[in-house]
């Protein structure tokens, strides 16, 4: 007919396995989803990656502890490192490049008129 509970009273039948399954799969929700839970928690950077993977293979063991692993670890907050700036000026290696680029200029005009 239906259990009894002390809070509730007599249950009834069709209501009798209502409340533990709901609370299985609350509490199972609460751990699948606990990787995206933690991953908002820490404000991480690839919040919505972490969601879809745990979405879709969070239900399997290896798909919710990478996401549990990734909504954990650091995120990766390296500065980019300044290009260094070039030495000064050379005057003696311009004037040396101002010689090789007139070279190059005379070359290729010599070559333009060489008819093959």
């Amino acid at each position: 007919m239906g259990r009894y509970c002390k809070r509730i009273g007599r249950i009834p039948a069709w209501l009798d396995w209502y409340p533990c399954r709901a609370g299985r799969a609350g509490r199972c929700g609460l751990c699948i989803f606990s990787a995206q839970l933690t991953a908002k928690k820490n404000h991480k950077a690839n919040y919505d990656a972490i969601r879809t993977l745990n979405l879709l293979a969070g239900w399997t063991v290896v798909g919710w502890i990478v996401a549990m692993v990734w909504a954990t670890a650091k995120d990766d907050t390296r500065e980019m490192r300044e290009i260094p700036k070039p030495a000064a000026s050379n005057p003696e290696a311009d004037e040396i490049a101002r010689e090789f680029a007139e070279f190059l200029k005379t070359r290729r005009q010599s070559l333009a008129k060489v008819d093959c």
